[in-house]
């Protein structure tokens, strides 16, 4: 799971999703309400959303282990939501596209 940092979208540090796809991983990344998209309404919390996600991704996609990566803002959300991510936890403060 991608979590976008504020003012971002779900299409942010779009390379890294990219390699980790490359590498046999299935990425899924959501936009909040404070993101540039507008999409999501004010009162949704990052965690329901990522939540709401995690339920689709283990019932549409049968995905048994979880990971989280968030940037910036999107850290703060990977480091403080509850339960188990058996792939890890990744706060990312900045990264080069490329990498």
């Amino acid at each position: 799971i991608f979590a976008h940092g504020y003012l971002g979208s779900r299409f942010d540090m779009l390379h890294l999703c990219e390699k980790l796809a490359l590498r046999g991983f299935v990425c899924a990344s959501v936009d909040f309400a404070e993101g540039l998209s507008g999409a999501v309404p004010r009162q949704i919390a990052r965690q329901e959303i990522v939540q709401e996600l995690i339920l689709r991704l283990r019932s549409e996609f049968a995905v048994q282990h979880l990971g989280i990566v968030g940037h910036s803002a999107g850290g703060g959300t990977a480091t403080a939501l509850p339960g188990e991510f058996r792939c890890g936890r990744v706060a990312v403060a900045g990264l080069a596209p490329g990498y």
